[in-house]
């Protein structure tokens, strides 16, 4: 009987992590790529088509003499090859389920896309919403072609539509005109070698200033990045200055653990910013190593953190890499300065060095005390993230150990801005406090 009651008691607990576990992944992991088939699903589909229509409108597509330079060459890595008009209430599942019971359920016809003079079939295998940002992302695969594949994301209010497609080894972007959006452009994107085996990096072809239809290919792209990576947990936090995201999935790219290890940053800002999409990391941000733990046998954890006007913002992000070199963990919080707000520091280090030493004589109220800096705490200047907007202010830190009294140690912050002074009790005592201390 005892052992009845401990086995049910374990029961319930374990029920209940489950149900707990349950309840915090369901509130952030309800991005589409995690419902997206993969890609060896899409490849092993084999799919036959009864019967076909076109997915553009022909007598609707622009012709070439229409478009004007921009359009035929928008972007250094793309080519353009064909043109379209999408019918986009042809993207559905080729089975409609009848709503009369007497009646058996429909089969629609395959769309057919035409793509650089070669005609295919497409068959929509799954039509996923995003309520959230009010899309709707739909699958299908080409039949006939094992790697064949094709993913539209649908703005059902406008009916914009861009897609991307993996045709025979190519990619082709399908993006609206500027002019007309209810009419395509088709590009084939160059293929970019690859000196080793991470995947490449995304690349936009959309303007900026084409801002929705920016916004559907960004998240487009962004959410085959996350699918590929076969994801477990995604989470994201987006702000007009930056942005903080968390990724954990099987593999989500390659980094060169001996370089890491050799403490070269290039391995962490060429990871961020392949990633782009996902990281918002703008193009030439600095980082530094903060820690590195762990061995070649159980893997690494690598902290580091984004370093502007050569100052460090006070934020930690991580990676975590397995033994083979594969990053199965990564978050980051990464600052746009081009966009944030960052207030100057009035404050010079000596000065905050005076400010700091007077606020902690003053917390204590006893006069006489001596006070050292050790080498290995430096004098430390970096940017505190401030509000949902990611203000960045100058924080001075300076960490005092006492040595006539035995006080211990105490971590004063100096508001560069302003000149405000926070003063804390540290855990760390003053042993130690040798060859590097600095009397003041």
């Amino acid at each position: 009987m005892n052992r009845h009651i401990v086995n049910l008691c374990r029961h319930l607990v374990v029920t209940s992590i489950f149900f707990a576990a349950a309840s915090v992944f369901s509130g952030v992991n309800d991005h589409p790529a995690f419902k997206f088939k993969s890609n060896k699903e899409l490849a092993n589909l084999k799919p036959i088509s009864k019967s076909q229509t076109p997915l553009s409108k022909t007598d609707q597509k622009p012709s070439l003499v229409e478009l004007y330079y921009e359009e035929k060459h928008p972007h250094q890595d793309a080519m353009l090859v064909d043109t379209a008009s999408i019918d986009t209430s042809k993207l559905i599942p080729r089975k409609a389920i009848s709503l009369d019971p007497n009646r058996p359920d429909l089969e629609l016809p395959d769309p057919q896309i035409t793509n650089a003079g070669k005609t295919y079939i497409l068959s929509v295998v799954e039509s996923i919403l995003d309520p959230k940002e009010k899309v709707r992302y739909v699958t299908a695969k080409i039949i006939g072609l094992d790697e064949g594949r094709a993913r539209f994301i649908i703005d059902d209010e406008s009916s914009e539509v861009v897609g991307n497609l993996v045709i025979e080894g190519e990619i082709y972007r399908v993006l609206p005109r500027e002019l007309d959006e209810d009419q395509q452009l088709v590009y084939r994107l160059k293929k970019r070698k690859s000196k080793s085996n991470n995947r490449s990096k995304a690349h936009l072809i959309s303007k900026e200033t084409h801002s929705s239809i920016h916004r559907l290919e960004k998240q487009l792209l962004k959410a085959e990045v996350i699918q590929v990576s076969r994801p477990v947990y995604y989470n994201e936090t987006v702000r007009n200055a930056g942005r903080s995201a968390n990724l954990i999935a099987e593999d989500i790219g390659q980094v060169d653990i001996k370089k890491i290890l050799k403490q070269d940053i290039s391995e962490i800002s060429g990871l961020l910013d392949r990633l782009h999409l996902i990281t918002n990391a703008p193009k030439n941000s600095q980082y530094e190593f903060r820690k590195i733990t762990g061995n070649k046998k159980k893997g690494y954890s690598v902290k580091f953190r984004q370093l502007i006007n050569d100052i460090p913002v006070k934020a930690t992000s991580k990676i975590e890499i397995s033994p083979e070199g594969q990053v199965t963990d990564l978050y980051t919080l990464v600052i746009n300065p081009q966009l944030a707000t960052i207030e100057p520091s009035k404050y010079s280090k000596e000065k905050a060095l005076k400010l700091a030493l007077a606020a902690v004589n003053l917390h204590l109220g006893k006069p006489g005390l001596q006070w050292v800096t050790l080498d290995k705490s430096p004098i430390e200047l970096s940017y505190k993230i401030r509000g949902n907007e990611y203000s960045l202010v100058p924080y001075w830190e300076v960490v005092f150990y006492e040595v006539s009294q035995n006080l211990g140690g105490y971590r004063v912050f100096v508001e560069g801005h302003t000149g405000e002074v926070k003063v804390v009790k540290t855990a760390t005592d003053c042993w130690g406090a040798g060859s590097d201390s600095k009397s003041l």
